[in-house]
């Protein structure tokens, strides 16, 4: 027992002497529920945020991933001078989605960490890019690592793997994709912001889904 507690406990055994045995227990019973009460106050978690950045909105036409990432390479300035959204998306996806071709169906791939190391080169955006796993032992990110990299500046590409696998999580096969610049932790739990076009979105970090692939993306020196 915290020593507060066992101090009001000692103070109420002396102030209840001499009092109905009736009397005595309604006060043991006030007692309890005062100390309960301010044990969940205590254990309350302190509500943090950083308000998301307001990034360009863009069309899933290439999927979501590459959305995602144009969104960000967007307000890195990565889209050069005339040239219109459909045109940056088709640049981004050109880099960042390869065809399965040997596969049935002929998939599409989604590796989005080489595909924008290239972009970067090709078109010196100097983009620094770190790709972490929730769930990973040797590459894994927690929530509060990921809120560091979001206070530093830098943005994410979040990708929520569903289903079986088929193929390496890279290939974000089965997936959605999501641009993230912010955080929301409180007693509800922790959350990732999205504000791209206006519209203000929020994703659970322990979203039930198999894997939740994090593409950490900023400006190198």
């Amino acid at each position: 027992m915290r020593k507060e507690h066992r101090g009001f406990r000692l103070v109420c055994s002396s102030a209840c002497k001499g009092l109905p045995l009736s009397v005595r227990i309604c006060i043991l019973i006030a007692a309890l529920l005062l100390i309960a009460v301010s044990s969940t106050f205590a254990a309350q978690r302190k509500a943090e945020q950083l308000k998301p950045r307001l990034l360009p909105a863009y069309s899933q036409t290439h999927s979501s991933h590459i959305a995602a990432a144009a969104s960000i390479l967007d307000y890195l300035r990565c889209r050069e001078k005339g040239e219109n959204k459909a045109d940056f998306t088709a640049r981004v996806a050109l880099f960042a989605r390869k065809c399965l071709c040997d596969k049935p169906g002929k998939p599409y791939a989604y590796p989005l960490y080489d595909g924008l190391n290239a972009l970067s080169d090709a078109y010196d955006c100097r983009l620094e890019l770190k790709e972490r796993y929730r769930n990973s032992r040797t590459r894994g990110i927690t929530f509060k690592e990921l809120k560091q990299e979001l206070k530093a500046g830098n943005m994410a590409v979040i990708t929520l793997l569903t289903g079986a696998a088929a193929g390496p999580d890279t290939d974000r096969r089965h997936g959605q994709s999501y641009a993230v610049s912010g955080y929301r932790s409180d007693d509800k739990g922790d959350y990732l912001l999205s504000a791209a076009g206006g519209k203000r979105k929020e994703y659970a970090f322990n979203a039930p889904c198999r894997e939740m692939i994090v593409l950490i993306i900023g400006r190198g020196k």
